[in-house]
Order: C-alpha cells, then sequence, then structure tokens
C-alpha cells in the first residue's frame, strides 16, 4: 500500500489543502486531524535520540505508529503534516530536520501495510514564504533576539537552515518519490494545480467542485504593510493557545474565518500594533545560499 505524505511547507497552502482540498475528495482518507497531537509525540520522540538508540527502539517507534494509524484499504491514505519542514517544530536544527525526514520515513515504510512512501511538496518562493513565516512567528523568533526580516534570514543562514525550504534538499534527504506544486498555480492556474493532484494521487476527481467550493487564498504579500500586535502579554497568551492540544482538538472548528477576522479587527482597535516591513536585500542573500547548496 502507498502512503501518501504532504510535508509542507508551512506559509505554503497546507491549512487549505487540509481543510478545502483533501476533506473533500471522496476517494482520500485523511488521517484524523485530531490525531496530529500523537504524530507529534512520536516526531518529538525520532529527534531526541542519538541515532544508536533509534536503531535498537525502531520496531518500538513502529508499533506506537501503527498503533494510530487508521488506514483506509479503498482509498488513498495521506498524511498531511507540515511540521515536517516547520522551523521551530526541529529547534532551528538542520540535522534534526534530516534525522527527522529520515527517521519518519523509516519508521512509516516499516509498517506492515505500507510498501511505499509518496511525498506532496507545496514549493513556493522563498523570498515570500519566509518573509510570511516571519510575519506569522514573530514572537519565537524574538525568543533568539531577532527583530527584523533580515536578521531572521541571516540566522537562517548562520544555522544552515536556509536550504530546508528548497525542493532539491528535501530530494537529497529521502529515498523516496518526492513530487513538487508549483504554490502559485493556485493563484495563476488552480484547474492545473488540481490536475496535478490528480495525476499524483492518481484520481479523477471533480476539479470544477473543489475550485467553485473553495474558499479563496490571500496571495498578497505588500512589502511594508504586514501589521502584527506588540502588545507582548497578549502575544504570549494568544502563542499558549494556539499550541494548546485542547486548543488544535476543539476549538480550531469554532474559530471560522469570519469571526477570526472579527476577532482580529477587535484587538487591533484596543491594541496598539506596530508595520513589519519587508527588506528586499534579504533576497540576493537567500538566492546565494540556494544557489551554494544546489
Amino acid at each position: 500500500m502507498i502512503l501518501y505524505l504532504h510535508c509542507g511547507y508551512p506559509k505554503a497552502a497546507s491549512t487549505y489543502l487540509q481543510n478545502y482540498t483533501f476533506k473533500k475528495i471522496n476517494e482520500i482518507n485523511l488521517i484524523d486531524p485530531l490525531r496530529q497531537g500523537l504524530f507529534d509525540e512520536i516526531k518529538e520522540k525520532l529527534i531526541s535520540v542519538n541515532e544508536e538508540e533509534f536503531l535498537k527502539n525502531v520496531d518500538e517507534f513502529t508499533k506506537m505508529l501503527e498503533d494510530i494509524l487508521v488506514l483506509d484499504y479503498k482509498k488513498k491514505n495521506i498524511i498531511s503534516d507540515e511540521a515536517l519542514t516547520s522551523i521551530q517544530y526541529n529547534y532551528l536544527s538542520i540535522v534534526k530536520s534530516t534525522q527527522l525526514f529520515q527517521r519518519f520515513e523509516k519508521i512509516l515504510l516499516k509498517h506492515n501495510q505500507i510498501t511505499e512512501v509518496k511525498y506532496l511538496l507545496i514549493e513556493r518562493d522563498p523570498f515570500k514564504l519566509l518573509f510570511s513565516y516571519y510575519t506569522m512567528d514573530n514572537l519565537f523568533l524574538k525568543s533568539f533576539g531577532i527583530n527584523t526580516h533580515k536578521q531572521f534570514i541571516e540566522f537562517l543562514i548562520k544555522k544552515d537552515f536556509l536550504k530546508l525550504f528548497h525542493s532539491s534538499y528535501i530530494k537529497k534527504i529521502t529515498n523516496q518519490k518526492v513530487n513538487i506544486i508549483d504554490f502559485k498555480l493556485l493563484n495563476e492556474n488552480r484547474e492545473l494545480f488540481y490536475k496535478n493532484l490528480e495525476e499524483y494521487f492518481d484520481l479523477n476527481f471533480d476539479i470544477g467542485d473543489l475550485i467553485n467550493d473553495s474558499n479563496p487564498i490571500n496571495f498578497n504579500m505588500k512589502d511594508s504593510n504586514k501589521v502584527y500586535n506588540d502588545t507582548k502579554l497578549l502575544k504570549k497568551f494568544l502563542y499558549k493557545i494556539r499550541n494548546n492540544l485542547f486548543y488544535d482538538k476543539f476549538l480550531r472548528k469554532l474559530f471560522k474565518r469570519k469571526i477570526k477576522e472579527k476577532v482580529k479587527m477587535f484587538l487591533n482597535i484596543i491594541f496598539p500594533s506596530k508595520k513589519i516591513f519587508y527588506d528586499d536585500s534579504t533576497e540576493k542573500l537567500i538566492e546565494q545560499n540556494i544557489k551554494k547548496n544546489d
């Protein structure tokens, strides 16, 4: 049996695919998102042990996986989890990121029903992807003393972490097939985007229905108009709620798009806001770093 693994990137339509695409295709069995906390537990253990301990306990890890991986033999089974290409999940370590990919893949392939893993990677222009990531995780990055967009990029280069955001590196660290779909297609040619998904899953589904029934994605990246709330206490409170398992399991469904937008508007009225500026000098830094690692 083939297991399909959508591994990211964050800020590259992952939530869109999880909520508005995979769940709407009847032939797809999206591994229950409520079990993501259990997957996180396994991944955390996978990168917390050295290689000797991992190899010694690989069967134990595989047993943990088998206990939570609910497969449907009549459908295409997919895990959608961008934590594999997340910045903070792997402690900003390219070594940990590589280990996580390879070890997770290894225990998946040791599963008694899985014979092949096929990766799906939605690739986005790293300039825009990393700026979106910077604005989203500003509080997390501030804990490292990062206060500007340029500092963020320089920090990733220093950590040798920038290469994680290029598909060529993902292809190097896995022995399985990595299928690449360009994020831009969702804006420029959504029909072609879904045709690529059809080919990836070897399925035929109603593309028109998916296009018409999907929520729009915000593709705009205004260079100097990203706003975030600058109240530290509130940010810490919201950050803790967002990363709470209870929130992931029960509350996320309650906060629909319209409600979230109204809450944001309310908070922006009450609390002072700041603009986050895009530093275009980072583009050259990113380009040079990617070329060096190709």
